[in-house]
């Protein structure tokens, strides 16, 4: 990764030989200083001094899977982050006060099937609320699940894909 402060006249390496294949990086919508770095091998990294000569990276320990593809703030909650990966599926987590991190390490949220189009099946180890957001974040609906198997009726949503989030799990699912 590279960066100029002369509009591209000159370029400085940012990370060295540290890092083989950056795929992304992610501005902190709260904090300038802070970014989230994708890497295609090494995992999912951080530094909060970006502005700095030299920053500093560290590992987002909470996020164990080594190929995370892009992180996202959700615009709606920007304590909240996302991270894509490569055959991870999606992972959340919420931003502390102290400006780190804490990815969710469980995606036990199951949804099926997968792509649907009239009712969807949610198996859940915990009662509570579902909150589906669409692809721009925004809540469209909720549902109340108990332990078990919970059939949603989704038939009046639209086309698109959706984010099933229940107690800090989150499950990724298509509308057909």
């Amino acid at each position: 990764m590279y960066r100029s402060t002369n509009r591209g006249q000159s370029w400085t390496k940012l990370t060295g030989s540290q890092f083989d294949r950056v795929t992304s990086i992610t501005f902190n919508p709260l904090n300038n200083k802070q970014i989230y770095l994708t890497t295609e091998q090494q995992g999912l990294w951080m530094t909060n001094d970006i502005t700095g000569t030299n920053p500093v990276f560290t590992p987002v320990q909470s996020y164990d899977y080594r190929q995370p593809e892009r992180v996202f703030f959700n615009p709606y909650n920007t304590s909240e982050i996302w991270v894509s990966s490569f055959g991870n599926g999606m992972r959340m987590g919420s931003l502390v006060a102290t400006g780190t991190h804490d990815v969710a390490s469980e995606n036990t949220l199951e949804i099926f099937p997968n792509p649907a189009r009239d009712v969807v099946t949610v198996r859940s180890e915990t009662e509570g609320e579902v909150r589906v957001y669409d692809a721009a974040g925004r809540l469209v609906r909720t549902y109340p699940v108990v332990i078990g198997s919970n059939e949603l009726n989704i038939s009046d949503l639209p086309t698109g894909v959706y984010v099933f989030r229940l107690n800090g799990r989150v499950g990724k699912w298509v509308k057909e």
